[in-house]
């Protein structure tokens, strides 16, 4: 079949605290990165960027900012849902993006809002030639159902440098959470190269940090399928060293340097509820993508 399912850890206890990573740190400048009108613009043309604004489900958690870490139960919980399309065989996700950990809301910030996000993928297809991936909005989004943005706003504004940056904030104009990295806190992540932690726009799969050489966009050949994987340590990134690297990729890489496959068949739309024509499973998101005859 084209999904080949993998085992689930089980999940840490829903009050468990964790210890925080160590913290990225702040160099003294930071690389340079085309400016926009509003800030960090993207290096060259080919970045297709998916906007979230308009995907509120406006049912949102009541917090107060900069409180103690706190887990978001009893109020709205995590959802997430994953859908084989019968006609297309293209991957369908339901995510409210609501974390599945503890948060806490920095200063200045609304509490977050459960989504109403529908992302539909393409059969992930290696092209020779990459894509940039884009400087705001989502590049992919997490297994847990929370989208993963590109570094350089949060490196912009300063968020990335919190001690509490790996645990994600919601957007300023639509509080909607997101990360900008992840790694050894979050609850889907186990530290060897076969854990899937999350899944890129242009469909294929992204795992867990590998010792093995990975090409611009973070990407290798495994038994001759493409994957992704994030990087070992945040340190390994040189925040010194210009955002835009040679070609489309990026040098700041926490999770990806550029798109090895294509977005121009993705869909990021609002859930409706219909099901029609789809196969869903409420934790086949957890499960290993493989093409057709794996």
């Amino acid at each position: 079949g084209y999904w080949v399912e993998e085992e689930e850890p089980p999940p840490p206890p829903p009050t468990a605290r964790l210890p925080p990573p160590a913290r990225i740190s702040r160099p003294s400048s930071l690389g340079g990165y085309r400016r926009g009108r509003w800030g960090p613009a993207s290096c060259g043309s080919s970045a297709r960027s998916f906007s979230v604004d308009a995907l509120s489900s406006g049912r949102c958690l009541s917090l107060r900012q900069g409180a103690d870490p706190i887990t978001p139960a009893g109020g709205i919980r995590n959802m997430r849902e994953t859908c084989i399309d019968s006609a297309s065989q293209r991957r369908v996700l339901f995510f409210n993006a609501i974390p599945d950990h503890e948060i806490s809301i920095p200063r200045g910030r609304s509490s977050p809002c459960a989504a109403a996000y529908k992302l539909t993928l393409p059969r992930p297809e290696y092209k020779s030639r990459t894509i940039e991936i884009p400087a705001a909005g989502p590049i992919a989004f997490a297994r847990n159902g929370v989208p993963i943005y590109s570094p350089v706003w949060a490196a912009h504004n300063s968020f990335l440098f919190e001690e509490r940056a790996w645990a994600g904030h919601p957007y300023s104009q639509v509080p909607l959470w997101h990360y900008h990295f992840v790694g050894p806190q979050h609850p889907f992540w186990r530290n060897n190269e076969t854990q899937l932690v999350a899944y890129a726009l242009d469909g294929f799969p992204i795992f867990g940090p590998t010792a093995a050489a990975l090409d611009a966009c973070n990407g290798r050949f495994v038994r001759g399928q493409y994957q992704y994987h994030v990087v070992q340590s945040p340190a390994e990134v040189d925040l010194r060293r210009p955002y835009c690297a040679a070609g489309n990729a990026v040098n700041w890489n926490f999770v990806l340097g550029c798109y090895h496959g294509s977005t121009s068949s993705t869909r990021l739309e609002r859930d409706t509820g219909s099901r029609i024509g789809l196969q869903c499973s409420a934790d086949a998101d957890y499960d290993a993508p493989r093409p057709a005859g794996m």
